[in-house]
């Protein structure tokens, strides 16, 4: 697995040096540190402010570190043989939901599994070559109270 470059930075007052305590025993000083961090989900860091009198402030946190994949396809042939779903991947997610809208607004699809897939079709009958507008709503694992909205079109081909 690779690391992440992540950027820390001290917005506390009043401190004049400092100490970061990182997840994998790693001590910095700085009022902003970049990091590698090991890629997981989640990373805890310390962090402790000191004073010109010598008192010191610490806080810790938990850096949450989305390893988040959502792939959307750009287009799609119902009639061929293959790439003939409109069939959206994911991983790490929590909740999933799409809709597939025409260009007058009106709803096509909807599913709230990702592993059902749009066939380009609207009760029954095959749609018309023509850019759709999708809406995916989802959360993640790692803030599985969040809801993120990933918009766009797809080109449906014949």
């Amino acid at each position: 697995t690779e690391n992440m470059k992540t950027t820390l930075i001290d917005i506390s007052v009043g401190g004049t040096s400092r100490i970061w305590i990182l997840d994998d025993g790693t001590r910095m000083d700085g009022k902003t540190i970049d990091y590698n961090m090991p890629f997981k989900d989640s990373a805890i860091v310390e962090l402790i402010s000191i004073n010109a009198k010598k008192c010191t402030d610490t806080t810790q946190r938990t850096i949450y570190l989305i390893n988040e994949v959502l792939w959307i396809p750009l287009a799609f042939t119902p009639n061929a043989e293959t790439n003939n779903l409109f069939d959206v991947k994911g991983s790490n997610l929590e909740s999933y939901e799409i809709y597939i809208f025409n260009r007058w607004g009106e709803q096509l699809f909807y599913a709230n599994d990702i592993t059902q897939s749009w066939d380009g079709t609207y009760n029954g009958t095959l749609c018309m070559k023509d850019h759709y507008v999708y809406l995916i709503k989802y959360s993640h694992s790692a803030t599985p109270n969040e809801t993120l909205i990933r918009k766009g079109t797809v080109f449906l081909m014949q």
